[in-house]
């Protein structure tokens, strides 16, 4: 079963079904994360790559009156999230949790942040008391009763909700 498993992982099948072996790039990392000793999830990011998607991204938008957004997940890589900002000259972060939300205020004080999914009312509560009105993200409403408590838990600061 091992060896099985083994061969299984070893090779894919393309689109027409034909069975080949890791594209070399991927080859050539697997084996340097090996040498390296990383036997764990691992993050690697090809800078050089990503440099390019980045300069890509910016080349399609030139001349558009639109607004880029970094997104920002549960991953705490804040390195990258900034080299992505910063490349694309953006202060503007769609995120998606209130640890998130957080971490975003603390580095970024001032930036539009925008929620990618409802936040719970004690978490809304406990963001705005932390950062005030100026770290107050535009706030993802689902339903009404959420748009009346986000709405309430602003108003006991004296503050809007965007």
């Amino acid at each position: 079963l091992g060896v099985g498993a083994a061969a299984l992982f070893a090779v894919r099948q393309n689109a027409i079904g034909k069975v080949r072996s890791h594209d070399p790039y991927f080859t050539t990392l697997s084996a340097a994360l090996k040498r390296a000793g990383l036997y764990k999830p691992t993050m690697v990011i090809d800078r050089a790559a990503l440099l390019h998607n980045i300069a890509a991204v910016k080349a399609r938008l030139a001349g558009r009156p639109l607004g880029v957004r970094v997104v920002v997940k549960s991953l705490p890589a804040m390195d990258l999230i900034e080299t992505v900002a910063a490349g694309l000259s953006t202060n503007r972060f769609m995120v998606f949790n209130g640890a998130m939300l957080a971490e975003m205020g603390k580095r970024r004080p001032g930036a539009d942040l925008l929620m990618g999914k409802p936040l719970p009312a004690v978490q809304t509560a406990q963001h705005l008391d932390a950062f005030g009105p100026a770290g107050a993200p535009q706030w993802l409403v689902d339903t009404p009763a959420r748009l009346i408590a986000i709405s309430d838990i602003a108003k006991a600061r004296g503050q809007q909700a965007r």
